[in-house]
């Protein structure tokens, strides 16, 4: 069997308050979601890695899922979020999450830009 590699992959944590999309009319979702639920998925449909991708637009965020990451040995990479609409601060955002292996890229969300800093 080949195994796969999920490029794009949420985890949240709705107490971190920084999910504004994730409303309670979205109950099936309107939940926790990390490692533990997607470990049944990931077996079931033979993905060995995944790809980390930021589910609030918010440079925290990226933090919290880099820790996440550094837990998990099926985790390839990163994609996290830097203010890149504020000059030297993207600059400090990106040396500092540059020195961690995992972190991949950044996802600019045009719609987020000047929220959520």
């Amino acid at each position: 069997m080949i195994s796969k590699i999920d490029s794009h992959v949420h985890f949240w944590e709705l107490a971190r308050g920084d999910y504004s999309w994730l409303t309670d009319e979205m109950k099936p979702i309107h939940r926790d979601f990390g490692v533990d639920d997607f470990e049944s998925i990931r077996s079931a449909n033979n993905v060995s890695q995944l790809v980390l991708v930021q589910a609030a637009p918010t440079v925290d965020e990226t933090r919290y899922i880099l820790e996440l990451a550094a837990k998990c040995d099926f985790v390839s990479g990163v994609v996290g979020k830097i203010d890149i609409e504020r000059g030297d601060i993207a600059n400090e955002q990106l040396d500092e999450f540059s020195r961690q292996a995992l972190f991949c890229g950044i996802r600019p969300m045009l719609e987020n830009m000047g929220e959520n800093r």
